[in-house]
Parts: C-alpha cells; sequence; structure tokens
C-alpha cells in the first residue's frame, strides 16, 4: 500500500512540475491517505497545496511531513515558505533558519529568509542575507531587486536606482524580462 502511495505521490509531483495542479492534488491526497506516516507524501501534498496559495493546508501537511523527518531541508524550506507566504513571518524565519542549517546553500530559501527578514522591516539583515544569496548566485536578479527595495525603504532613492538597474542587467544576462524592477524604476 505504501509503495502504491509512493507512486501516486510521485505521478502528483510530475503533475505539479507542469503546474496541473487541479491534477494532482486529487492524487496527493489519495497518496497521503494511503500512507499518512510517509513524510514524503505529507511533503507533496503540502508543496501542492502551497502552490495552490491554500496555505493553511500547506502548514498542515508540511508540519506532519516535518513531525515525521525532522532532518529534512526541502520540507522546511517548502514549510518556511508556506509561513512566509500566510504573513507568519516569525515562524517563517525560524523554520527557514532550520532548513538553512542543514542545507546553508539554498539560494532560494536565503531568498524567503531575506523576505522575511524584509517584511519585518529587518532590513540590515534582509540586505545581509541577499548579498549572501547573490554570493551564491550572482544572476539572482531578485535579490538584487529587493536590496533596491529595502534601500527605497530606508529613503535612500540613488542606491535604490542603482540596485534596480543592476538587477535589469542581471535579469538580461539570464533572458528575463524582469518587470519588479522596471516597475520600481519608473515609479
Amino acid at each position: 500500500l505504501e509503495e502504491q502511495a509512493l507512486g501516486l505521490a510521485r505521478e502528483a509531483a510530475q503533475l505539479a512540475q507542469f503546474e496541473q495542479y487541479d491534477l494532482a492534488l486529487p492524487r496527493a491526497r489519495l497518496a497521503a491517505q494511503l500512507a499518512p506516516k510517509a513524510f514524503q507524501t505529507q511533503g507533496i501534498l503540502g508543496s501542492i497545496y502551497l502552490r495552490k496559495e491554500q496555505y493553511n493546508e500547506a502548514i498542515a501537511s508540511l508540519s506532519l511531513a516535518h513531525k515525521l523527518k525532522k532532518d529534512e531541508p526541502t520540507i522546511l524550506f517548502s514549510l518556511g515558505a508556506a509561513y512566509l507566504r500566510n504573513k507568519s513571518y516569525p515562524e517563517a524565519i525560524s523554520i527557514l533558519k532550520q532548513g538553512l542549517a542543514l542545507e546553508p546553500k539554498s539560494a532560494t530559501a536565503m531568498f524567503d529568509l531575506g523576505n522575511a527578514y524584509f517584511l519585518t522591516k529587518r532590513y540590515n539583515d534582509a540586505v545581509s542575507i541577499y548579498n549572501d544569496v547573490l554570493t551564491l548566485d550572482n544572476k539572482f536578479w531578485a535579490a538584487t531587486n529587493n536590496i533596491g527595495l529595502v534601500e527605497y525603504e530606508r529613503g535612500n532613492l540613488e542606491a535604490a536606482i542603482a540596485k534596480w538597474q543592476d538587477s535589469l542587467k542581471q535579469a538580461d544576462k539570464v533572458e528575463f524580462q524582469a518587470a519588479e524592477p522596471t516597475l520600481a524604476l519608473a515609479t
């Protein structure tokens, strides 16, 4: 039964990769029902809820997955992202730090942590984390963009403009039309 559940969970994860969440979610739910104590089924269900912006459901499934497997950073990163998007910033910070203690070189999780700091007005911490993201991946234009947002919030308009211009250059290098820095510069 658990083997079938894991197969269904893998199928759900593949569908989710192609953004077919309406097909993925029933499979993931069934997998979690068939193997409720398998961290993988709960983790995949939670990540699909997260992508569907059903944050309370995501938090419930991912919390259960974390209880079942404490040392899995991807679960912690997804759980931290769910808390962040649910505007539960202290929880997001705590969970993301736990995940980063296990896997310290995850640029995406670090970026989420920086965003949680930014949203709680811990600007120095946010900039420090965004710079760490850029050390790992110098093409991560969103981190540069968000340093610009911090500078804007601090009233440093010239520094903000410079960061947004840098962000556009980074985005061009990865052949991506970045709307956020363009809108920020226009504002």
